[in-house]
């Protein structure tokens, strides 16, 4: 709908330019057929024409040209907000998740400093389903990707990995405080309430997060560690946040 809309504006403004061209050229031919006794006069009028309808065509093909170049500007930009935006949590995509990620491991095999990796998931999120339907299991699940964005630094990325896992990249933290900034995006969560109707509802994640290590090949090695540690959490009661860091640093 949109390219179609486009495609009538465009073909409207050239038959615009087409419709001006013509006319000015109309003009001249007048004056250059009032002017026939007069050769130098002729051949005046018809230089004049003939450069104003080059520069004419000149404009009316710049024109299109730029209106072309922004229309493909804006279509280009919103097609990265689609590939890079979960349409439903506002999270980031998988797929722009994993770039970041192997930019952040490109950075860190460079500089030798790793963000924070976060793997989370709702604990229960079935039972909200089950019980208030799946409406309210989206809006639990745009909520908690708003807490944890109000615990992280804005430059900070929070990816919906797949259903409700997320993955959640910081930068800037350092080792000695992943335990710290874990509890508290778990406490961030479990202290929000979300509104069902006339009940309020109350869920808390399960959390697991790691760093890269030297040795590590790509970034599936952290992905697998912070995985550990989020089934840690999990056997270890839920609603918690467990630490699996490499053994270098340890």
């Amino acid at each position: 709908m949109i390219r179609l809309r486009h495609t009538v504006t465009m073909t409207i403004m050239i038959l615009i330019i087409c419709l001006v061209i013509g006319y000015v050229a109309w003009l001249c031919l007048q004056q250059v057929g009032g002017s026939a006794e007069d050769g130098r006069l002729s051949v005046l009028l018809s230089l004049r024409m003939v450069f104003l309808l080059v520069l004419l065509v000149i404009i009316s093909l710049c024109t299109v040209l730029v209106l072309e170049y922004l229309y493909f500007k804006q279509s280009t930009k919103q097609l990265e907000m689609q590939l890079n935006s979960d349409m439903l949590t506002g999270a980031g995509s998988r797929r722009y998740g994993y770039d970041c990620l192997i930019e952040a491991f490109n950075e860190f095999k460079a500089s030798g400093v790793s963000p924070a990796i976060i793997i989370f998931d709702l604990d229960h999120l079935k039972a909200i389903n089950d019980s208030y339907g799946h409406v309210t299991g989206d809006q639990v699940l745009q909520g908690v990707v708003r807490a944890v964005y109000d615990g992280i630094a804005p430059s900070d990325l929070v990816v919906r990995w797949g259903g409700d896992e997320f993955v959640v990249l910081c930068r800037g933290v350092q080792a000695r405080e992943l335990g710290e900034l874990g509890r508290k995006l778990v406490a961030a969560v479990s202290s929000a309430e979300f509104q069902a109707g006339e009940q309020l509802i109350q869920t808390s994640i399960s959390l697991g997060v790691s760093v890269f290590s030297p040795g590590d090949q790509s970034v599936t090695e952290a992905l697998a560690r912070a995985d550990r540690a989020l089934y840690q959490a999990k056997e270890s009661g839920r609603n918690r946040a467990c630490v699996a860091l490499p053994k270098a640093i340890d």
